[in-house]
């Protein structure tokens, strides 16, 4: 987390512009890869009922599904800014 709160004041001078972009879908990506394994490890240590669990499973699913998006669309705009 410490890492994270770096990067994010790090790229705060970059606000607004094509920098910010790229680096705002990295560390998005990043913050919710650090949800979904807190909610996997939650699911993981809790003993909760079947129903309960499968939504949870179908939860840190969705949450890894959307950080690994937000990673590729700043990987996408920093080749998209490279391209031209």
């Amino acid at each position: 987390m410490i890492v994270l709160l770096r990067l994010l004041r790090l790229t705060w001078r970059f606000r607004g512009g094509n920098l910010w972009k790229i680096w705002a879908g990295i560390l998005s990506g990043f913050l919710f890869t650090s949800l979904a394994d807190i909610l996997f490890a939650y699911s993981q240590s809790r003993a909760i009922d079947e129903s309960a669990a499968g939504a949870l499973e179908v939860a840190v699913e969705v949450v890894f599904l959307i950080s690994y998006l937000a990673i590729a669309r700043g990987t996408f705009e920093q080749r998209r800014i490279l391209a031209g």
